[in-house]
């Protein structure tokens, strides 16, 4: 893999497969792709595995937590942040399992 430069001045990423025929996949030959191509589907790969993440969590996960039980977390200041101690530990509180995940950001329909 290496990267080039066309005549217009646009940077392209040239690949060549070194693996035997029979092991290639994906890149059975030399491919050229932009920079700008290469960004976009490396975007689109991260979202579709953070997709599949979101559907695994709700399909699998939730439905088999006990969202009334209480776990110990971290207390939070208004900003978000865990709220730090003297002694450097964090202060902590007992919240529902609900609570907790709202606090990251997963808003469930009650």
């Amino acid at each position: 893999m290496f990267v080039a430069e066309e005549k217009n001045a646009e940077s392209i990423i040239v690949v060549r497969c070194h693996r035997r025929p029979s092991d290639r996949e994906e890149f059975r030959q030399e491919i050229q792709v932009r920079i700008a191509d290469l960004i976009d589907w490396i975007n689109r790969a991260i979202a579709t595995v953070d997709n599949l993440g979101n559907y695994l969590l709700v399909r699998y996960i939730i439905p088999r937590l006990d969202l009334t039980a209480k776990v110990t977390a971290p207390k939070l200041d208004k900003g978000g942040w865990p709220i730090v101690k003297a002694d450097h530990t964090f202060e902590v509180e007992e919240i529902t399992v609900a609570d907790h995940l709202a606090q990251c950001g997963i808003r469930l329909a009650r």
